[in-house]
């Protein structure tokens, strides 16, 4: 069978050493391997330094180098239509993932599961191990229930594995989204495993096997938008995939820390905009937000 069961695919911008160094890690990966894959990346430097085609490190990756920067939703995009995978995996190409892990996923997609999430750790600049994510050990799960307990780890592009057939879906109806603007744009990815998985569970793979480092991603100078509104434009857009109403709310108003990026935004950018967005939409559930967030703060102040 000539099906190509898994496509990596690598986005990158101005990280030549970073890029290296992920190329060379899944190299040695590739020898542990008895089934079809490729590798794919996709630069969005169209000036870049790296001499692909003479580089012998890059024999086994099939290169897109974009004439222009599309960012990085639009380098997802280009790789989701060159991939021939039933499966994508987008892989940063400055995380640190875990020798052992490219056979460890190959052998949960033997079980054809519908999406994969990988357990990972969060890290500062010293390497230093801050969080571990998922703390709980279980092997399926329910995508809300993913959601509450991780959060923005579904905005972690590497630890998200998904089917092909539907991110094509995602992306076709992208800019027909409601309330579609860059900072819901950069916020696609969240949707990845929810689309993935309405009427199904998500598959996790419990040991940590990816370092993430903390403020390594490529948006950080819109991250304040993306965080305050952004997330919550694009959960709005799983009213055209099938979810209701009320579950959209509860989605919305399960995010860590949401009035935190709100108030935080407001005072960097001087503008009320998110306050009044989420006031005037949500008015009953962003009041309630507010009291018990005011409540949690005076009494953990009598606690100290």
């Amino acid at each position: 069978m000539n099906e190509i069961v898994l496509s990596i695919c690598i986005p990158t911008f101005n990280r030549e050493t970073e890029l290296m160094r992920q190329v060379s890690f899944l190299n040695d990966e590739l020898k542990e391997v008895n089934v079809k894959i490729e590798f794919l990346i996709s630069d969005n430097n169209p000036s870049s330094s790296l001499q692909y085609q003479n580089l012998d490190i890059f024999k086994n990756f099939h290169i897109n180098i974009n004439k222009s920067n599309l960012g990085l939703i639009g380098n997802l995009k280009i790789l989701t239509n060159l991939a021939k995978g039933r499966y994508i995996w987008f892989v940063g190409d400055d995380d640190i993932l875990v020798p052992g892990i490219l056979k460890k996923v190959l052998q949960v997609i033997s079980l054809n599961p519908n999406s994969i999430f990988i357990n990972h750790a969060l890290i500062n600049r010293n390497i230093i191990t801050i969080e571990r994510i998922l703390s709980s050990n279980t092997e399926t799960i329910s995508v809300f229930e993913l959601y509450k307990k991780t959060y923005g780890a579904l905005m972690f592009i590497t630890a998200n594995i998904v089917k092909k057939e539907n991110l094509e879906i995602l992306f076709e109806f992208e800019k027909t989204l409601q309330y579609y603007d860059e900072y819901s744009n950069l916020a696609l990815p969240i949707l990845f495993q929810f689309i993935n998985n309405q009427y199904s569970k998500v598959h996790v793979i419990n040991e940590v096997l990816i370092f993430d480092q903390i403020s390594g991603v490529s948006w950080s100078s819109q991250s304040s938008y993306v965080w305050s509104i952004g997330i919550s434009k694009a959960l709005i857009s799983l009213r055209n995939f099938r979810y209701n109403k009320h579950q959209v709310k509860k989605l919305i108003f399960l995010q860590k820390s949401l009035l935190i990026h709100v108030f935080l935004l407001i005072k960097k950018k001087k503008s009320l905009s998110p306050f009044f967005w989420y006031f005037f939409r949500y008015p009953i559930s962003f009041t309630l937000l507010i009291i018990k967030t005011i409540y949690i703060r005076i009494f953990n102040m009598k606690l100290n």
